[in-house]
């Protein structure tokens, strides 16, 4: 086969030392007895100097070592300015020159022997197969270059992301409820959780009741404020049951209410708030459950749906995934602003 990028090369570089011997005649001619310049040679002389600068590309691509001494050949040209003004100089400068000449000479020759060399080796390479082993090449720096892009890297992260929000509890690796009772993983768990749910909008578990607590009773919220604050571990007080009684949420033999308080037993934390409207006029109760396990968030919810349709009006339930969180007022209005002023500002909607 034939390499067209090495056969130029081969051209210019053979061209070049034909070129680099003129240029050393026309040197000579200045600075050795009888110094000879005149306007003919001048023009060959700078004529010689502009093709050696064309031609230097070749020569320095060519070229796996020794680049210095390649790179000094222009040098060489662009100190020798004129043949008038060479014919000036010392003896010693004009052997400097020469010597440095005679070494860029020396590679020179072997670059071009070295590319003959090649051309010899890629006459005999079967031209399909030198096509298909670029090709080859060609397919791996393709891959490497895709691996250590920035797209596989944005590829990798979002593979890594599905598998540990769906893959992982899909498969049944792990679920977030039980990271979140893992202690020293709370910051990253915690910070996820939190990201997720408030920032993306997934439906991700509340971590602990303070991002709850943060919305239903320290958020700043004009009209509706709440004045009452009862933390109980255990929250089987007086206002659940009675609120659960009032719900009617359950069947004609009453089992669900049972179901309904043992559930709401289980909540991890227990906040109590009563709220006033401004003035005084209106109030409303609200009981948050945090859950410690989503599912029995879900068992209650369940438990909700089938008889929710017979709940009175001054009775509200909404869940936000582990939280359950029950409202009552004897005004609909004012328990419709609780719910939009301070309920609906919990994430996810």
């Amino acid at each position: 086969m034939i390499d067209p990028n090495l056969e130029r090369r081969f051209a210019e570089c053979t061209e070049l030392v034909d070129a680099w011997k003129l240029f050393m005649e026309l040197v000579n001619r200045a600075v050795k007895p009888p110094k000879t310049t005149n306007a003919q040679l001048e023009q060959q002389f700078l004529n010689t100097k502009a093709r050696i600068a064309i031609l230097h590309d070749s020569f320095m691509e060519s070229l796996k070592d020794d680049k210095q001494v390649g790179a000094n050949m222009l040098e060489i040209v662009n100190r020798a300015i004129t043949l008038r003004m060479l014919a000036k100089i010392t003896d010693p400068e004009a052997k400097k020159m020469e010597q440095e000449w005679h070494e860029v000479f020396m590679l020179l020759n072997g670059t071009v022997s070295d590319l003959n060399e090649e051309r010899a080796r890629v006459a005999t390479i079967n031209e399909f197969t030198h096509n298909m082993g670029k090709m080859k090449s060609a397919g791996f720096l393709h891959v490497k270059a895709f691996f250590t892009s920035i797209w596989f890297k944005i590829i990798a992260f979002v593979a890594v992301f599905v598998m540990v929000v769906w893959g992982g509890p899909a498969m049944g690796l792990y679920k977030w409820d039980s990271l979140r009772r893992v202690s020293w993983l709370k910051p990253v768990v915690k910070t996820y959780l939190n990201v997720g749910r408030d920032t993306l909008g997934f439906k991700f578990a509340y971590y602990d009741m303070d991002a709850v607590m943060k919305v239903m009773k320290d958020a700043a919220v004009p009209g509706t404020f709440a004045v009452e604050v009862r933390t109980d571990k255990n929250p089987n007080d007086t206002t659940t049951p009675t609120m659960l009684d009032g719900m009617m949420l359950f069947g004609s033999d009453r089992k669900e209410l049972q179901t309904e308080k043992d559930l709401l037993l289980k909540a991890k934390y227990y906040e109590y708030i009563r709220y006033n409207a401004d003035g005084g006029v209106n109030t409303a109760y609200a009981s948050i459950f945090f859950m410690d396990r989503t599912e029995d968030a879900n068992s209650f919810m369940s438990l909700f749906n089938q008889y929710s349709s017979q709940m009175p009006d001054q009775y509200m339930v909404v869940r936000k995934v582990n939280v359950i969180i029950l409202l009552y007022s004897t005004s609909k209005s004012y328990l419709d602003e609780v719910r939009f002023k301070r309920v609906d500002l919990l994430q996810p909607k």
